[in-house]
């Protein structure tokens, strides 16, 4: 389904009954199916909320720029349009932010729970010079010149020969972004510092890492990331995957959802 929201039209999908769970996809996952492995789980009990980012998957653009605080207002719409007023909020890389800024800059939205999953809150110095190499490259030569790198970062091999067909969705999902909007907002990403505006999120949250997460663009051990992360929410606990990289939810997803469901049962109502 798609729905006006902030300037321009969202994709999204509302499926299950219970107290509402709204998934946050990345910018590399650029698709509310990067839950596929959790979504048919959290139907059974809860309402899922799954979307598009603007400019990213079936979703249209619109006009603003491409920053968190849009893509939070966005989501601070969708929700309004919808008709949820309560909602736990799950993200990953890019999603986390967005979820966590919703938490934090919007008091009146009643979170029930956060989860984020491989977020980072400011890039170093290091990873920040990286990103914005990989920019430079994807402008001139287009999204193939990063996809191998992508896909050997952010999966073992291991997972890639196990899996070979969600390493080859991965890789098309990835291969399908707009170079201008990915590095739009990639850009943006590698000046962005949230860590301050963390600390005003209020409720319960959960941090989960891939413990062999090292992707290019951190530049910088995961879990300390993780961990830094948590010393600016208040009460956040934060949980490592061993063998995981990037996307936990894909690659090592039923200790994903055994960290996940019980969390959700505890704070979600």
């Amino acid at each position: 389904m798609k729905i006006e929201v902030n300037g321009t039209r969202l994709s999204y999908e509302l499926v299950g009954e219970g107290p509402v769970v709204t998934l946050v996809h990345s910018i590399g996952l650029s698709t509310r199916y990067g839950w596929r492995e959790q979504i048919p789980l959290l139907r059974r009990d809860y309402t899922v909320l799954s979307y598009d980012l603007r400019g990213l998957g079936e979703s249209e653009p619109g006009t603003a720029l491409l920053t968190v605080a849009t893509f939070v207002e966005d989501l601070s719409q969708l929700l309004g349009a919808l008709n949820i007023g309560r909602t736990a909020l799950m993200g990953v890389s890019l999603g986390g932010l967005i979820a966590g800024g919703l938490a934090a800059r919007h008091p009146e939205l009643l979170c029930s729970a956060l989860v984020l999953v491989s977020t980072v809150c400011r890039q170093s110095p290091e990873g920040a010079r990286r990103l914005q190499g990989r920019n430079k490259n994807i402008a001139a030569r287009g999204m193939r010149v990063a996809v191998d790198e992508q896909v050997a970062t952010h999966f073992s091999p291991g997972f890639v020969g196990a899996h070979p067909g969600v390493a080859a969705w991965y890789r098309a999902t990835y291969l399908a972004n707009n170079p201008t909007t990915y590095t739009r907002i990639m850009e943006h990403l590698s000046q962005r510092d949230l860590c301050s505006e963390f600390e005003a999120i209020r409720c319960p949250t959960l941090i989960i890492a891939g413990e062999d997460d090292e992707p290019s663009v951190t530049g910088r051990p995961p879990l300390e990331a993780a961990l830094e992360l948590q010393r600016h929410i208040p009460g956040a606990e934060t949980r490592g995957i061993a063998g995981a990289r990037h996307y936990p939810q894909l690659d090592h997803p039923a200790e994903f959802n055994r960290m996940v469901e019980p969390f959700l049962r505890r704070h979600s109502s």
